[in-house]
């Protein structure tokens, strides 16, 4: 198998560092306090009629997973108060709080008043409910463990523990074990809190961590628990106070302590989910007022920190148990993501001639701080997002990010910028989409390891703070950036070869059911090859351009080149394309040569070359532009001759075939005797010798799997 492997750095997901509050404020409802009745779901005992939309999304994930137990969960709340319960206030601090969006997202009446520490804004009843429904999330992903039961404590090792902090700063193995112990003691998942930590804390910790006491102490708050307020300083200090008050004046304290207060008050109460985290839907202890963060996303968010934790331990294939809520009156169909006022990805924009000095300023406002100036028409400048008050918030090359006021008479939107239109694949566990090369800019979506997109620019014009984005667009024409460590640059892809559609399903066989109908020529990655058949098939898991994962038969697949897919991983590059900017080189006076890459035809030498002639080993003079030019051949420019040399090609006769590699191994034995000439056009790698490694290239790039550059 002859591949070239690109090697990426496994990017740890950087999750929002931020505080959340702990919210015990009763308010006034009339709800039916009883216990949630929960009951094992066997594939017949849920009413479709009062329930809809959950049927075949659990029984999907059934049969994927056979193993795992759906608990539905009878919450007896209609859906419609408890929306506008959630999106009640407790005082004047909101139950539910929303960052980084805009448009329907935002509530209308409040607008973008701000909360906590200014970035947060009070969601409408849309978002509440696009981020409630459970239907948005049962599928086989990350964001499904929202609602596994975190009451149980998985046999985990410290070390397994160590290898889940890694890159955080709880990255020691005395933290792991005490994060371990504690949750062993409770009967918890350690995942679940390392989740928690990050989802609190962020990769490096926050203001809660290491707060002096004004005592001659440090103080921690690991989960910000208490941690409420309006500003930083309101947050910061109650967080403070509430660590004083238990003690937690080490971070191991605080961990304990953390872990012991979120096990008691909340597991004991029911809420022994993420989703029931902070959507308190169980009545036991207080329904909707006992939630453990005002973050709507926090669920999403964390469940996703939880699986990428979770993957490769294996655990997954447990028989794991998830609790599904279900509400009386909700709608047949799942609650849809709200709209935004505002359009987000990248788009060129760049002054008019005759306009220089543009103030960049740090927020939409006229009256905002300038952070940097636009010099002139020649600056070319990303719009990431655009309102419709006509501000563009936009990201410079040095990566200074800010906003312009966009006056048509002096801005223009100008083509997209590309320099390449290549395959690629994403490399790690998920990768962010964004609107801009920025980790501040908006996620447009998540893409999934085996991920297809096309990457348009690599020239690297975006690499500040040690990362580089790249700017690329998915197959349903959505356009962004991805850090380029996520990206591999020679992946394996396949397309559907078949005269209508392939069909995509659920499970390897005729049994799966149909999920996907993939047109003639769809570009696939291959994430498992199958080793056995089923029904007359190898069923190989593949995953589409749009992230969906299925299984397909082997049958249908071909590879770049056109040969069928086999059961091993074949990593091959397209045919060989000379490139036109470096197929003819210069010309070298000292020994009269002139070297060209293989497939180099008269025309292209001619296209460099105007006056020049050409002549074959003959002395014949070459008329015929698609004639290939072979090693031997001569060139007279100016008056002067040279000898062609031609990488791979040996024998002189303009290809490059598996003959030629036999001319290298056999002049190497001594049993040939070639020109110098032949020997240059030999050395295929570069490193000055006639080898066999030589011949390997040769017989590579015959294949398609390698190419020959000068």
């Amino acid at each position: 198998m002859f591949y070239k492997k690109a090697h990426k750095i496994t990017a740890l997901i950087i999750l929002f560092t931020l505080f959340f509050s702990l919210i015990s404020v009763l308010f006034d409802m009339q709800i039916v306090e009883a216990d949630s009745t929960r009951t094992v779901y066997t594939g017949s005992n849920l009413d479709t009629a009062k329930y809809p939309g959950y049927k075949d999304l659990i029984d999907n994930l059934k049969k994927t997973h056979p193993n795992w137990v759906f608990k539905i969960m009878y919450t007896e709340l209609d859906w419609n108060q408890t929306i506008t319960s959630e999106a009640s206030f407790s005082g004047s601090s909101p139950y539910s709080l929303i960052c980084y969006h805009t448009g329907e997202w935002i509530d209308p009446v409040l607008g973008y008043k701000a909360f906590d520490n200014g970035s947060w804004y009070h969601p409408s009843n849309a978002a509440i409910a696009y981020y409630m429904d459970p239907r948005n999330w049962l599928y086989d992903n990350g964001y499904l463990l929202q609602f596994l039961e975190i009451g149980t404590y998985p046999s985990t090792t410290d070390q397994q523990v160590l290898s889940a902090l890694k890159g955080s700063f709880l990255d020691n193995l005395d933290y792991a074990k005490a994060i371990n112990n504690a949750c062993r003691n409770k009967g918890a998942n350690p995942y679940y809190i390392i989740a928690r930590i990050i989802q609190e804390q962020g990769m490096k910790g926050s203001g809660t961590i290491n707060m002096n006491g004004g005592d001659g102490k440090k103080y921690f708050n690991v989960f910000n628990i208490n941690a409420s307020g309006n500003s930083s300083s309101t947050i910061i200090a109650n967080a403070l106070s509430y660590a004083k008050k238990k003690g937690w004046d080490t971070l191991q304290k605080s961990l304990e302590g953390g872990i012991d207060e979120i096990f008691s008050s909340w597991l004991s109460c029911k809420q022994d989910t993420m989703y029931l985290n902070k959507f308190d839907v169980e009545a036991k202890g207080g329904t909707l007022t006992h939630q453990y963060m005002q973050n709507i996303e926090a669920p999403h968010s964390e469940s996703m920190s939880m699986y990428n934790k979770l993957k490769d331990t294996g655990i997954l294939n447990n028989p794991l148990t998830f609790v599904i809520p279900v509400f009386k009156n909700m709608p047949s169909y799942a609650s849809p993501i709200p709209s935004s006022s505002s359009v987000n990805g990248p788009k060129n924009i760049k002054l008019k001639s005759g306009h220089t000095d543009w103030n960049v300023r740090a927020s939409a406002s006229t009256d905002s701080k300038v952070v940097a100036t636009i010099a002139n028409d020649q600056t070319i400048v990303v719009s990431t997002q655009r309102d419709n008050n006509g501000w563009h918030r936009i990201v410079l090359t040095n990566g200074t990010v800010g906003y312009i006021k966009f006056d048509s008479s002096a801005w223009e939107e100008i083509s997209d910028i590309t320099n390449c239109n290549e395959d690629v694949s994403i490399s790690t566990d998920k990768a962010d989409l964004r609107a801009g090369p920025a980790s501040s800019e908006k996620v447009l979506t998540t893409l999934s390891k085996g991920q297809i997109t096309s990457r348009v620019d690599n020239t690297g014009r975006y690499t500040y703070g040690g990362v580089t984005w790249d700017r690329v667009i998915m197959n349903d024409g959505t356009k962004g950036f991805v850090q380029r460590s996520s990206l591999d640059t020679n992946p394996a892809v396949y397309r559907v070869k078949v005269s209508d559609c392939l069909r995509m399903r659920s499970a390897a066989g005729f049994s799966g059911e149909v999920i996907r109908l993939l047109p003639n020529d769809t570009k696939l990655t291959r994430l498992e090859i199958a080793s056995s058949m089923i029904d007359g098939y190898y069923w190989d898991k593949v995953i589409t351009g749009t992230g969906i994962t299925g299984y397909v038969a082997r049958s249908y697949l071909i590879d770049v080149n056109g040969n069928a897919a086999t059961g091993s991983e074949v990593r091959k590059a397209p045919a060989f394309t000379p490139s036109p900017m470096n197929k003819i080189g210069s010309r070298d006076t000292t020994n009269n040569t002139l070297k060209v890459e293989p497939n180099v035809t008269l025309k292209e030498v001619l296209s460099k070359y105007t006056t020049a002639v050409v002549r074959d080993k003959s002395g014949k003079q070459i008329t015929d532009n698609s004639v290939m030019i072979g090693t031997g051949y001569t060139i007279t420019v100016e008056g002067k001759t040279y000898t062609i040399i031609k990488l791979g090609d040996v024998n002189g006769d303009g290809k490059m075939t598996p003959a030629d590699a036999t001319v290298i191994l056999k002049a190497y034995l001594g049993t040939k005797n070639i020109s110098t000439y032949e020997q240059k056009g030999a050395n295929t790698n570069g490193d000055d010798k006639m080898t066999p490694a030589d011949a390997t290239v040769v017989l590579k790039c015959y294949l398609g799997i390698a190419n020959i550059n000068l």
